[in-house]
């Protein structure tokens, strides 16, 4: 009997784009999955859209806008996969996504987190913006709080569930929850990555990071809860790498969209 991966999938006004998320896990080759669509108070035409799906292996809820962890969250609880992952519903699946990353759990009872090469594209998903490529394998906790982007791009990985170990994300946040829910749980294993790309990213207007505002707020709220939750397995040296690097990543986001002021605010206080 082959082990059941259970896909996570948040939705709020997707319209334009949910039925090519669904449709890619529908077409991957590993076929023992099932998809938890949470409808976050969708006020478009996404629940119908989601309602057109009769693959029994869909489960669908709907629940009052929460917010993506309380999305997140509720699947969470629902799920019944001996592995589970995240996808957005604006992003998209390679057909062998799910295979590759199993096949490295499969493999290594010690592998808990497994990992991939991410594609980053335009909204059209035709124009390839960038290349986003793991290199570290190994314990992932000091890497990921230390934000080196090298085990981290985002909701990316797939998951061991551990037996009586209840998964949950920080529902206060609106910005890096998927961050301090793999530190939460970076102690369960090691981590690993297979070249092979496991996600075609889009880019858009409406994407969480393209808000600059509440990506420093989040940023800010993130470092401190951080040091809360794991500030005592952290050097002094890795406390100082986040507080640099948090600071540093907002500098040049500001700098980018011509916000000098906010730019030069979070660089020397940390916040806005």
């Amino acid at each position: 009997m082959s082990s059941l991966i259970s896909v996570i999938m948040p939705v709020f006004n997707a319209e334009k784009f949910v039925a090519e998320a669904v449709g890619s896990v529908l077409q991957q080759t590993y076929p023992d999955w099932e998809l938890l669509i949470v409808n976050d108070g969708s006020t478009d035409g996404s629940l119908d859209i989601l309602e057109s799906f009769t693959d029994a292996r869909i489960r669908l809820f709907t629940q009052p806008n929460k917010g993506v962890g309380a999305a997140r969250n509720r699947a969470l609880r629902e799920m019944k996969g001996d592995f589970f992952c995240f996808l957005d519903a604006d992003d998209v699946l390679t057909v062998n996504s799910l295979q590759a990353r199993v096949d490295l759990l499969l493999a290594n009872e010690n592998i808990q987190f497994a990992d991939g090469m991410v594609k980053v594209y335009d909204e059209t998903l035709k124009h390839e913006v960038r290349t986003w490529i793991p290199d570290f394998k190994g314990a992932p906790l000091q890497c990921l709080a230390g934000l080196s982007g090298r085990c981290f791009f985002g909701p990316t990985w797939m998951v061991r569930v551990m037996p009586g170990r209840k998964y949950a994300m920080d529902e206060s946040l609106t910005h890096g929850e998927d961050l301090l829910f793999y530190i939460a749980v970076a102690e369960q294993g090691l981590y690993t990555f297979t070249p092979a790309c496991i996600l075609h990213y889009r880019k858009h207007d409406k994407s969480a990071m393209s808000n600059l505002k509440g990506l420093a707020t989040g940023y800010t709220i993130l470092r401190e809860k951080i040091v809360t939750t794991v500030g005592d397995k952290l050097s002094f040296s890795g406390r100082l790498t986040l507080q640099l690097k948090t600071r540093k990543i907002m500098f040049f986001s500001f700098l980018r969209a011509r916000k000098w002021i906010p730019a030069l605010q979070y660089l020397i206080f940390g916040s806005i």
